[in-house]
Formats: structure tokens, C-alpha cells, sequence
């Protein structure tokens, strides 16, 4: 075989690499102002140290979690009071109007949320003719975000906003703002998709790219040898 044959016959199993790399599927994230379908409720909360943050516990006793285990954690730019503990009836207060709060999954149990709703409310009602909107940020996929549109803050309503991820993501942190400052209490926390953290693997199988580059490299190595040996040999003939 001629070296242009065996130069030929390298490239074309590297140029397969390419076509066997898994494509990245890219998650998208939908944010709603209505109710959405979800299987995880907070029941009860627990303080922590830090006045300003809650950690909320799963209700639901059927959904693999632990019932009662701390599932999120609740951070507002206000200080927070439980109320109304037993019996899945407990909502967080305040003193002050809420400008901000971050929702997190605690991990584990969870890695993230596919959903995440709440439902923030003005128990106080000061200013009817006020406008107030309501903004989500979501964060999913090593730190990527996405926000939404402003939403409309009924002062005289309901409230329930959502951020929901589909494409095989899940939602890592959820931060909402209200603007101006105008809710006292946050009601109604509720998820789906909780995901239980997996252990990491002991020996992970190899991608399919990864062996053929390997492949590849024994064969380079190879045709090396190969080339030489076929010039000492047209050297030696000369």
C-alpha cells in the first residue's frame, strides 16, 4: 500500500468522532401565572439561624422524600415569620413588605425542581390602586438563567406564579422580585419533579466518542511505525 492508502485509511475513523458525540439537548424554561400540576406541597417550615430564611418540609408522605424531611429553602430580603403550623396549613409572613425572595432545593434530598409554584399575597391591602409586577428568574444548567416577562401583582387576588423546565433540566433556583416591594406573605410553595441526587458513578462506561478516539490514537501510533518502516525499506531499495 501506497502512503497516501494508509494516510487515507486514518482519517476516515476520525472523522467518524464527530458523528458519534451525543448531542446536548438544551432545556426551556416556561414561566405561568395559573396553577400548574404538581405532586410535592410544603406542609410546615423550620427557622434557621438566619431570621430572613425558612427551610420548607415535604408534605406528602407517598412520594419517596420522607414526609416531613426539609426539602427548600425560603430566602427573603425581609425577615420571616411561620405561621400556622399542622396540617399543611403553614404560610410564611412578615412585617415588612417583600421586595425579593430565592427558592432553592435542599440537596439532597433534591437536585432541582422541574416546578416550582408559590403564591404571594398582600394581606394588608394598603394601596388598592397601586401597580405592582412581579419578575422570575430561573437558573438551571450550570448556571444558566432565564426570566421572564413582568407579571401583574393583584393586590385583591390570587397570585400563583410558576417556573416550569422541560428538555431533561431542572430548575436549581427560582429568585423573584416585586417591584415595588408589596407582598406579606408567601403561601401555597409547591414542586414536581424532585429529584433524589444520584451517587456518582464508581467506574463510569466510556462514551462511545471516547473509544473511537482511543481506536484512534492505537492506530496513529500504528501508521507511524508503518510509514517508517516503509521508508527505511524505499530508502534501503534505493
Amino acid at each position: 500500500m501506497t502512503l497516501k492508502g494508509w494516510l487515507r485509511c486514518a482519517i476516515v475513523p476520525a472523522a467518524l468522532c464527530g458523528l458519534l458525540t451525543p448531542s446536548v439537548s438544551q432545556a426551556a424554561i416556561t414561566f405561568t401565572q395559573s396553577p400548574v400540576s404538581t405532586t410535592v406541597n410544603v406542609g410546615d417550615y423550620n427557622y434557621t439561624s438566619d431570621p430572613k430564611v425558612v427551610q420548607g418540609l415535604n408534605l406528602n408522605a407517598n412520594n419517596g422524600l420522607g414526609q416531613n424531611t426539609p426539602i427548600l429553602t425560603v430566602a427573603a430580603d425581609q425577615n420571616l415569620t411561620i405561621n400556622g403550623q399542622g396540617g399543611g396549613q403553614a404560610y410564611l409572613s412578615s412585617t415588612q413588605a417583600i421586595g425579593s425572595i430565592v427558592v432553592t432545593p435542599i440537596t439532597p434530598p433534591l437536585s432541582g425542581f422541574s416546578v416550582i409554584e408559590f403564591n404571594p399575597l398582600d394581606t394588608q391591602k394598603p394601596n388598592t390602586n397601586q401597580e405592582v409586577t412581579m419578575t422570575l428568574t430561573a437558573f438551571y444548567n450550570n448556571n444558566q438563567s432565564s426570566t421572564s416577562g413582568s407579571f401583574t401583582f393583584s393586590v385583591n387576588g390570587e397570585n400563583r406564579v410558576a417556573a416550569v423546565a422541560t428538555g431533561g433540566d431542572v430548575i436549581s433556583k427560582l429568585m423573584v422580585t416585586f417591584n415595588p416591594a408589596a407582598p406579606d406573605a408567601l403561601k401555597q410553595f409547591r414542586i414536581d419533579g424532585a429529584l433524589a441526587t444520584p451517587p456518582p458513578p464508581t467506574n463510569p462506561a466510556p462514551e462511545p466518542s471516547t473509544v473511537v478516539l482511543a481506536l484512534t490514537g492505537f492506530a496513529g501510533l500504528g501508521l507511524a511505525r508503518g510509514v517508517r518502516r516503509l521508508r527505511h525499506r524505499e530508502e534501503v531499495a534505493q
